[in-house]
């Protein structure tokens, strides 16, 4: 019961404390009130604090590039701060998958116009409905 009863010393003492007097708080002045205040001489000096930050660092002549077709860049010509002019080669894309492009596009022309002429011939009508209901079979599976 001895320690209970020290328990109950000790936390009334620190309510009874607590609730003493506490110190003035500066009130808040009235608009147009003036306000003392002091001026020190300014000093130089030096700053010893180390700052440490993390963020983007770039700078205000930097430009955004783009390709007008994507593709792999196989040589950049120019370095990180070098002068550069307008119309000045700064890389070059690696041409396999664009000729690979180029050429599927002209066989598909090639075979559009070769569809065109199939089609303006006499007598191309049947081979046409064939062509139709060939197309009609594969759409189900598809």
């Amino acid at each position: 019961m001895k320690p209970f009863s020290t328990f109950l010393i000790l936390v009334f003492a620190t309510f009874a404390f607590s609730c003493g007097k506490s110190e003035p708080q500066a009130s808040i002045p009235n608009p147009g009130q003036v306000i003392p205040v002091s001026v020190l001489p300014l000093q130089k000096g030096g700053f010893s604090s180390e700052i440490q930050a993390s963020g983007t660092f770039t700078t205000l002549d930097e430009t955004l590039l783009s390709f007008k077709i994507g593709g792999i860049v196989s040589r950049v010509l120019v370095r990180e701060g070098d002068e550069i002019k307008a119309g000045q080669i700064l890389a070059s894309l690696d041409l396999t998958e664009i000729q690979a492009s180029l050429s599927q596009a002209k066989l598909g022309y090639e075979k559009a116009l070769r569809d065109q002429q199939r089609a303006e011939t006499p007598g191309s009508f049947p081979y046409l409905i064939a062509f139709l209901s060939a197309a009609e079979t594969q759409l189900p599976k598809i």
